[in-house]
């Protein structure tokens, strides 16, 4: 991946306390150590610990969902500079590989792709956070990345809707680019957050309709819940 220049010219600094560290850090190990890492035990349809997990085992499009974080303090702060600059996707995805390894270890996966982007939200981003991150992860395990999905619709973003109005925002939003890509694989489907499911789950359907064995999710971290609910 190609690095911005001012990542030579100038020294990473923690993003929590602002400590130099390593160039292929985010965290020093203090901050690190205070990272919210999602506990051992967890849920295997909402990736959250069980514990504090209230999906009531609701059923979804992917098979399984693994993230090393829950989206808040340090690592919510990672993952919205990862939304800015690429080069963040580097140690998120090592974070990533090595809960992946932990918990799907035992499974074959063919290929790696993440979710898509309109093309005038990727316009202004200049690039695919959730792509560059999957890229990683794909480099990491030793699988192909492809770009299986494509977003044929234009919807309102996420984040900006309520809770209980997201699937049907996302419902219809995405298609296969390939089959070819897609048919009798095993496939990992990334992304950067989850927070309902309904996204990963409307991704995760159409690979599927594609003629996918499996699909299982990898996001860098997950909202946790508050309520009956399981983006």
């Amino acid at each position: 991946m190609k690095r911005r220049p001012y990542f030579w010219l100038f020294p990473r600094k923690c993003l929590a306390c602002g400590r130099v560290i390593d160039a292929k850090l985010f965290y020093c190990d203090s901050c690190r150590a205070q990272m919210p890492f999602i506990e051992d035990t967890r849920c295997e349809y909402c990736g959250c610990g069980k514990e504090i997990c209230t999906c009531n085992k609701k059923k979804h499009h992917f098979d399984g969902i693994v993230a090393p974080f829950y989206y808040e303090h340090g690592a919510k702060h990672a993952i919205l500079k990862l939304k800015r600059y690429p080069i963040y996707a580097e140690p998120l995805a090592k974070e990533c590989t090595e809960v992946l390894n932990r918990y799907y270890g035992s499974i074959l996966f063919d290929a790696v792709c993440a979710v898509p982007m309109n093309k005038k939200r990727l316009k202004q981003s200049g690039f695919n956070h959730s792509a560059a991150l999957g890229k990683q992860i794909a480099r990491r395990m030793g699988v192909p990345y492809n770009e299986m999905l494509v977003k044929v619709g234009k919807s309102a973003p996420q984040h900006e809707l309520g809770l209980n109005f997201r699937a049907g925002n996302v419902r219809g939003m995405y298609d296969i680019i390939d089959e070819h890509f897609v048919k009798n694989k095993t496939i990992l489907l990334v992304d950067d957050i989850k927070t309902t499911g309904a996204t990963l789950d409307e991704c995760a359907l159409m690979l599927k309709l594609g003629g996918a064995v499996a699909v299982y999710v990898m996001c860098a971290g997950i909202v946790k819940k508050t309520g009956n609910i399981s983006r």
